[in-house]
């Protein structure tokens, strides 16, 4: 198709496709691929102004204790031991505060059950005790203290 004395390529519709392409390069009028290089530019000095400006991230911490072995319990089900041995592991561990008795936060985690000729179960619960605590960033760093040295 020719618009205004120049070849232009049109879709199958017979609609005029666009003066720059995808791919960036100009098919047309130096103007068209100007704005297009413009568009290209906004974006990216947006994401670097964005960059520069955020505040420091703070990052989470996982901290744990060292692995515990609860009590050996028995329970009717296999289900109801396991659940009783977690519950006998958190209870041995409760010195160390509320938050390291999450069972899910836990590490190297491992159950030993067994089913008793009565038929019932026994299990016992092992694990390492975890928490997750939050570390935000210090907005005034203080230096490393020296050995005895006090604030």
């Amino acid at each position: 198709m020719t618009i205004g004395g120049q070849s232009v390529a049109v879709n199958a519709y017979g609609i005029p496709a666009p003066a720059v392409s995808y791919d960036g390069s100009s098919r047309g009028s130096g103007a068209r691929a100007e704005v297009g290089m413009r568009t290209q530019f906004v974006p990216a000095a947006l994401a670097l102004a964005l960059t520069l400006l955020a505040p420091p991230a703070s990052a989470a911490v996982l901290r744990c204790a060292p692995p515990v072995l609860g009590d050996v319990v028995e329970a009717p089900t296999e289900l109801a031991a396991r659940k009783a041995a977690i519950a006998s592991w958190a209870k041995k561990i409760a010195h160390l505060g509320d938050r390291f008795t999450n069972w899910r936060l836990a590490r190297n985690k491992r159950y030993q059950c067994g089913k008793l000729a009565s038929g019932a179960w026994t299990c016992a619960a092992f694990a390492a005790p975890c928490t997750i605590r939050q570390r935000p960033p210090s907005t005034n760093p203080q230096p490393p203290q020296k050995p005895g040295q006090t604030i």
